[in-house]
């Protein structure tokens, strides 16, 4: 399972979707936010515990992230829920029992 990507990614100009869905990722890859034409993320299903949103939101073609079924902490989930994005943010419900 992977933990990170090579920077190498953000040189795929034409990669508009990316699945990195069930893996080991803890947050995620900076090197997404670098790919100028991609349009959607899925990291479902991973261990995402934080989420720059200062970086997040400065991505321009993003048009979908999919975060669900992550354990993010309740500090960065509320940031999410409240984060005003021009792309459809996916996430799950928070749910205390799985804060870590």
């Amino acid at each position: 399972q992977m933990t990170k990507l090579p920077d190498e990614l953000a040189d795929l100009n034409a990669l508009a979707r990316l699945n990195i869905s069930h893996n080991s990722f803890i947050v995620l890859p900076p090197v997404v936010f670098k790919m100028p034409k991609l349009r959607e993320l899925d990291a479902s299903h991973n261990a995402i515990i934080e989420i720059d949103t200062d970086e997040m939101i400065t991505s321009d073609n993003l048009e979908l992230v999919n975060l669900r079924h992550n354990p993010l902490g309740r500090t960065c989930h509320r940031k999410l829920k409240n984060v005003s994005t021009s792309f459809r943010l996916e996430i799950s419900e928070y749910n205390e029992d799985d804060d870590w």
